[in-house]
């Protein structure tokens, strides 16, 4: 019984350990976009209220677009690493798993008493 109990944390532990590693890791490459691309802006906006470039980033049309894409990219990235959280503690986590679903079903048959 208490072997059983033992393996039972351990493969616990090892889901868990998992989960958090996915966790961490798609924070990691869905933020670090918007972290490049806002040191990148900084640095090109010190460098443009220093009077050291009489170009700006964002003066051609070109680069406007391609300025006004990686933006969008960024963002996107940052809502994707928002909303990821939820679709991987769902895949990977039993207990959330469970937990969600007695949510729901408790809350169903509340509503309909």
């Amino acid at each position: 019984m208490r072997h059983k109990f033992k393996s039972s944390s351990n493969s616990n532990n090892t889901r868990l350990t998992i989960l958090l590693l996915f966790v961490s890791c798609s924070f990691l490459v869905l933020t670090l976009p918007s972290v490049v691309y806002n040191l990148i802006m900084s640095i090109g906006s010190s460098i443009n209220n220093d009077n050291q470039l009489n170009s700006t980033i964002i003066d051609d049309n070109n680069n406007q677009s391609y300025t006004i894409l990686l933006y969008t990219l960024q963002r996107l990235s940052m809502i994707t690493n928002h909303s990821i959280n939820f679709i991987l503690y769902f895949v990977f986590g039993k207990r959330f798993r469970h937990d969600l679903k007695q949510l729901f079903t408790g809350y169903w048959r509340k509503f309909y008493r």
